[in-house]
């Protein structure tokens, strides 16, 4: 019996000796996932068409044509007129909360150890715009109402380019922006 009892802890003895080490440290993974709808689309819902209405003001550079052929939704066909599924998005007025000149100071050394100095002086604006969609399908029955896509508590930031004198940088925003 003593002789199981000592062959029985040799072997659990070598077995931890010879045990292997792994460092996880050295491999690693992506993850991903999807986030699937609460309520799917039925199946028999193959089109979509997209419908935008900016406010006037927003003069973004784009016609609403080529924002319209930004969003692509995988699985259905995008047609021109009625789809199955019909998407609204509404963008609103963009509001400039404030407006500054930026000052940038660039310190550098030459050989001799004299500091230069460069100044430069960009045009920062502040602003905030919302934009909301709604979804609805070809019967008239509403999918998605008002979500919101940007809020006006989101702050965004717009910076010129950097210019040597504070009259450039602000000549650049006023004759390009506004």
């Amino acid at each position: 019996m003593k002789k199981n009892i000592f062959t029985l802890f040799s072997l659990l003895f070598c077995t931890v000796v010879f045990a292997q080490r792994v460092d996880l440290d050295r491999f690693n993974f992506t993850a991903s996932f999807r986030d699937f709808p609460d309520e799917p689309l039925p199946t028999n819902y193959k089109t979509y068409n997209v419908r935008i209405e900016a406010a006037p003001s927003l003069g973004l550079g784009y016609s609403a044509g080529s924002l319209e052929n930004m969003l692509v939704i995988e699985g259905l066909k995008k047609v021109i007129g009625t789809g199955h599924v019909t998407i609204l998005a509404i963008l609103d007025d963009i509001v400039i909360e404030k407006t500054e000149t930026r000052e940038r100071v660039e310190v550098k050394k030459d050989k001799q150890g004299v500091e230069i100095r460069k100044t430069f002086f960009a045009t920062e604006m502040t602003y905030s715009f919302s934009a909301r969609a709604s979804v609805y399908d070809y019967k008239g029955n509403t999918v998605l109402s008002n979500y919101i896509l940007y809020g006006r508590e989101d702050k965004r930031t717009f910076k010129t380019p950097e210019f040597s004198n504070p009259v450039d940088a602000a000549n650049h925003y006023n004759n390009k922006i506004l």
